[in-house]
């Protein structure tokens, strides 16, 4: 984190992290978005864990692909979205839906493959960080506060009980 607030340092966190989703062209969005977030190692922490203590063999990435994926699929574009939507802004929210939208699946979870299970659903049918997305709120809002019988995918199953 320390960073991408340093890469920032002139006109700040928030506004280089608005600036990134902005600017960026659709086509290439995702990679290039990613590769605004990751940050690489500038030698110290280079086989370390801790102050001082070595470990060989360590990723020169602080912020790697699969970490700078997960920044922006459930901080930053989800934030921008509701800046834009917020101030008016309906070409920033716009953006940062179709960055989301366009997002592929992330590598799943146990939350994920739970409510797969749930639903008898398939990994093809869950091939989008949006999706995945959806089943983790339902899971937060509905199956961990027993809300079961509230959440319509699951009327089919309650029904056919």
């Amino acid at each position: 984190m320390s960073r991408l607030l340093l890469r920032h340092r002139e006109n700040g966190l928030l506004h280089g992290l608005i600036s990134l989703v902005r600017e960026i062209p659709e086509a290439n969005g995702i990679r290039l978005l990613e590769e605004g977030l990751m940050t690489a190692d500038d030698g110290y922490w280079d086989g370390r864990f801790d102050f001082g203590k070595g470990y060989p063999g360590l990723s020169k990435w602080l912020i790697g692909q699969t970490r700078a994926a997960e920044i922006a699929i459930n901080i930053l574009l989800p934030f921008v979205y509701g800046l834009g939507e917020g101030n008016g802004d309906a070409e920033l929210r716009e953006k940062a839906l179709v960055l989301f939208n366009s997002y592929p699946a992330a590598e799943t979870n146990n939350v994920v493959r739970h409510m797969m299970a749930q639903f008898g659903m398939r990994g093809s049918q869950v091939n989008s960080a949006r999706r995945q997305q959806g089943l983790l709120h339902l899971y937060k809002k509905r199956c961990t506060q027993g809300r079961c019988r509230e959440c319509g995918l699951a009327e089919k199953r309650f029904n056919n009980q």
